[in-house]
């Protein structure tokens, strides 16, 4: 399978896949951002508000295509632009084990 054709099927799943936290995470609202413990790896996420909007609708059970929804309307910014940045939030928070796609 090309590159190309890898990175549409993983973003088609990323879309579709319903996530939960991964184990020994401690999460804290602070105004609009997210402040995100993890044990196990002994670090501390910081996430702005755009990101906060994913990672709640994440955890709220939304896809991707509610998450993008979500974005367009609070930052009256393109569709694609929204759902470019959601899948790339999704991404960077399987690279950082602190989401993982229910079973």
């Amino acid at each position: 399978m090309s590159n190309t054709r890898a990175a549409a099927h993983g973003n088609r799943a990323e879309r579709t896949a319903k996530w939960k936290l991964a184990a020994g995470l401690m999460i804290e609202e602070v105004g609009d951002e997210v402040l995100v413990l993890n044990q196990n790896a002994g670090r501390i996420h910081q996430f702005n508000y755009t990101a906060g909007i994913v990672w709640r609708g994440l955890m709220n059970g939304d896809g991707i295509e509610a998450i993008t929804a979500a974005i367009v309307d609070r930052f009256e910014v393109p569709e694609a632009r929204a759902r470019r940045d959601a899948e790339k939030m999704v991404r960077n928070l399987r690279i950082l084990k602190l989401i993982e796609a229910e079973e």
